[in-house]
């Protein structure tokens, strides 16, 4: 009975070992070692979450490389568009060398536009800020205008005028603001008051708000422009400080002027020859000043999962590089005055996508080295998950010869046992 005790105990192992030596694992169930399977399946967790974080960073990668070559085009575009606005601001051009100037222009902007709405990985658009939505709210604020300025009318008109950008009278949408029954005693009860325009084909506004406090001013899109008249002492110096404070600012189709032949008078227009149909709710003047508040939804981020674990990610801010964005929409080269606005915007934009793509070029070299330390990572936990959970097949090869040798010589001596009984038995005889 030992004898056979002993068999079966070194056959169960042997079968055992047997078993480790097939699968090539030293736990191949929790009974042989339930601390280690523990700690071998969360190191396998850990592996396989490396592996695949390993994998969202190449595509990670692969999406930066898309954003950042079309963005070389876009920069490529932006130093042709400023290349012309330096040769539109000469003056040995007549108006029509700078219309076709314009022309080239107008088409460059409108190709920057298609390239942000056209670039996409895996039907995520890379150069429009990514899935973020602005929310404008906004609010008239009350104010007027004092007593002896008068609007001709609330709505841009289409009516002839002769403005600075062309050497001839063509129908514009215009309206003007008639300052000529204004006492220049009057001048300082401007403060803190206004009046604003639209454009005529779309939401663009712009806020003119007089002060006697000099301040930057304020507001993208729809800018509040604050107009110093502390040191304004005519009718004709208000209209003068109105245009060279605003002009600059308003980059988008409307503009302001003076004719000598309409004195005292601030004319507002929209600058394009080809007038659009006139839409009601736009082109509008008025007095106060428009506040916009902006609420962003969602996020312009996307978030590449970089870790094994959860709030291990790399975020990338997505630019926006649409014409509206880098403040380069409505610029124009059809007087000196213009196209050397145009350099200075042109130069602005180039700023502005390089400091888009130094960025991206930051979180690219981040996302590199974060794939060598995920392949590094996976790599030590994989040796450190073998030493718990692989078989040591030399030692269990000694092991399984050693227990194939106890197993024979326990068959040989459960048949020498079973001898005994028949020398007894013969005694008997």
């Amino acid at each position: 009975m030992n004898i056979n005790r002993n068999l079966k105990i070194n056959n169960g192992r042997r079968s055992s070992s047997s078993e480790k030596l097939s699968s090539g694992y030293r736990i191949n169930r929790s009974a042989d070692d339930a601390a280690g399977l523990s700690i071998s399946e969360k190191m396998r967790a850990q592996i396989r979450g490396l592996d695949q974080a390993s994998s969202n960073l190449q595509d990670g990668l692969s999406l930066l490389q898309t954003a950042d070559g079309a963005m070389q085009e876009v920069h490529d575009v932006l130093q042709r568009i400023r290349e012309l606005s330096v040769q539109g601001a000469n003056d040995t051009y007549t108006f029509e060398d700078r219309s076709n100037i314009q022309e080239e222009i107008d088409t460059l902007i409108e190709h920057i536009d298609n390239i942000a709405e056209d670039t996409e990985f895996n039907e995520i658009k890379l150069l429009k800020g990514g899935n973020e939505q602005i929310i404008k709210n906004e609010t008239t604020i009350g104010a007027s205008l004092p007593a002896g300025v008068a609007f001709s009318g609330s709505h841009l008109v289409l009516q002839s005028l002769q403005s600075p950008d062309s050497p001839s009278p063509a129908q514009h949408a215009t309206a003007t603001i008639d300052f000529t029954s204004m006492d220049p005693g009057d001048i300082g009860n401007l403060d803190g008051k206004g009046f604003y325009s639209t454009c005529c084909t779309c939401d663009e506004k712009y806020s003119i708000r007089f002060t006697t406090s000099p301040s930057p001013s304020t507001g993208s899109p729809n800018p509040i422009i604050n107009v110093d008249i502390s040191g304004v002492t005519t009718v004709d110096q208000l209209i003068d400080t109105i245009i060279d404070t605003a002009s600059p600012l308003m980059t988008h189709y409307t503009r302001l002027m003076k004719d000598p032949s309409m004195p005292g008078q601030l004319i507002l227009y929209d600058w394009r020859e080809d007038q659009p149909p006139l839409d009601s709710s736009y082109g509008i003047v008025g007095s106060g000043y428009i506040q916009t508040t902006i609420t962003r939804t969602g996020s312009p981020s996307l978030y590449i999962q970089a870790g094994a674990n959860e709030n291990q990610f790399i975020s990338i801010d997505l630019p926006n590089t649409t014409a509206s964005s880098l403040g380069i929409e409505g610029v124009n080269v059809l007087s000196n005055k213009d196209a050397s606005y145009a350099i200075g915007r042109a130069s602005a934009a180039l700023d502005q996508l390089s400091r888009s793509r130094s960025g991206l070029g930051a979180v690219y070299n981040r996302m590199e080295h974060a794939v060598s330390n995920v392949k590094n990572a996976s790599e030590n936990l994989s040796a450190s998950e073998s030493r718990i959970r692989d078989l040591d097949v030399a030692k269990e090869m000694v092991t399984l010869s050693k227990l194939n040798i106890l197993s024979q010589a326990g068959q040989s001596i459960m048949a020498q046992a079973n001898k005994n009984p028949q020398e007894i038995l013969n005694l008997l005889q």
